[in-house]
C-alpha cells in the first residue's frame, strides 16, 4: 500500500552491467549482511539491491503486519523501484 515503508540497501559498484535483487531467507536481516553484500558486489563486480519484507526489520516500526501478501508487495516494490527509478 502506498503507506508502507521498505527499508532497502542498494550498493553499487564501478562499471557493473548487472543488478542482483537479493530476497533475504528467514531469519536475516539486510543490516547483519551487509559486509556479504558488500563482499558479492566486489568480488562479482554487480549492484545489489537488497530489502526488507513488510512487518519485520524496521518496516514493523511503521505499524505493518507481516504476511505473505505483505511479502509479494515487498518484491514487487522492490523490482518496479529497480527498473523504474534507479535506472
Amino acid at each position: 500500500t502506498k503507506n508502507e515503508m521498505i527499508p532497502a540497501l542498494y550498493i553499487r559498484s564501478p562499471n557493473a552491467h548487472f543488478t542482483i535483487l537479493y530476497s533475504h531467507g528467514n531469519a536475516e536481516d539486510i543490516g547483519i549482511s551487509l559486509p556479504y553484500f558488500e563482499a558479492i558486489s566486489q568480488y562479482l563486480n554487480v549492484d545489489v539491491f537488497a530489502y526488507e519484507y513488510v512487518g519485520y526489520s524496521l518496516s514493523g516500526d511503521e505499524g505493518a503486519k507481516p504476511s505473505e501478501q505483505a511479502c509479494l508487495r515487498a518484491i514487487d516494490a522492490a523490482w518496479r523501484h529497480l527498473v523504474t527509478d534507479a535506472n
